[in-house]
């Protein structure tokens, strides 16, 4: 289905690279606004940076916003009762219009049968159905919020982008440096198979205690070394030790060999990393190919640097 996305303008380039991850084709990104090929009840329950899911009718120039509302066959995605909803642009003219093309129009602004929506973006005007809100039930997994909190836990929002950025709609998904299972969960809940590993029993429980409370399989949790382990999987979506707060030793020697020991367990790598690490260079030379590259802001001395990254295709 063609669908008109709203963005989170908070980290536009990762959300449109996150809802791009999980569409069958991208049509056109126009600001905070991406109309892309997928299925609806996927992008609704699965982003992190998204707002809303529109069905897309028509786009058009501001100008000719008039005679395409005039021209366009309204009763045929009319059901029972309608309402407009409006972004960057009048709202009350362009309802006024759409009634007066419907042939037995019934207003119903709190639970219309069918939502139209209308967004300005400089001077274009895009148009569709709105089919829902993007699902925020994981505000209420935010670290403090669960059984076992971890400070270095990140935000369910973005551990779900950066699942989403491995492109998987099912398979299994391995976090080697899992913590407090943050990326753990939300991949879990999005209904992909989870395995993760920490070097660390502590975290290790408080990713089974955490996991456990939302009702996931904690079978393939265990404590262990990212560097020695064998373990296939469809993806690795991790966030990479690094700080005070890290007991690896040796940070700058632990980044590229854990790039050359994941080639033996997946083709896909989504992996964030602090930007004062130049992870630019240690990626550069690692024999991956860089698909997209996100900064993701966190403080004044910290910002975040996410990859998404393939092995090269080996095939004849």
């Amino acid at each position: 289905m063609k669908l008109l996305v709203l963005l989170s303008k908070q980290h536009l380039n990762l959300a449109a690279a996150e809802a791009s991850a999980l569409s069958r084709r991208i049509y056109h990104l126009e600001e905070d606004l991406i109309i892309v090929e997928s299925e609806p009840e996927l992008l609704l329950s699965r982003l992190g940076f998204a707002h809303k899911i529109i069905r897309y009718l028509f786009d058009c120039n501001y100008a000719d916003l008039g005679p395409e509302i005039d021209k366009f066959n309204w009763d045929a995605e009319y059901n029972s009762s309608f309402s407009v909803r409006a972004d960057g642009i009048e709202e009350e003219g362009i309802s006024k219009q759409v009634f007066r093309k419907l042939a037995a129009p019934k207003v119903n602004l709190k639970t219309p049968g069918t939502c139209f929506f209308f967004a300005r973006r400089k001077d274009r005007v895009f148009c569709g159905v709105l089919l829902g809100n993007v699902d925020k039930g994981y505000l209420k997994r935010k670290a403090h919020l669960r059984p076992k909190m971890h400070p270095t836990s990140l935000h369910p929002g973005l551990a779900r982008a950066l699942v989403n950025l491995a492109g998987l709609k099912k398979g299994k998904v391995m976090d080697p440096f899992c913590g407090s299972g943050g990326i753990l969960i939300e991949a879990g809940l999005m209904g992909l198979s989870v395995t993760g590993r920490d070097i660390e029993n502590a975290q290790i429980e408080r990713a089974k205690k955490n996991m456990e409370f939302y009702g996931l399989d904690i079978s393939g949790i265990k404590a262990g070394n990212a560097l020695t382990m064998s373990e296939e999987s469809d993806a690795i979506v991790t966030d990479m030790p690094y700080g005070k707060g890290s007991k690896a030793k040796d940070i700058l020697r632990l980044y590229p060999e854990f790039l050359e020991a994941a080639k033996s367990m997946t083709g896909k790598l989504v992996i964030m990393m602090p930007d004062f690490l130049e992870p630019d260079k240690i990626v550069k030379g690692s024999g991956w190919c860089i698909i997209g590259c996100y900064k993701y802001y966190v403080h004044k001395s910290l910002t975040r640097v996410i990859f998404n990254l393939r092995l090269p295709y080996s095939g004849s």
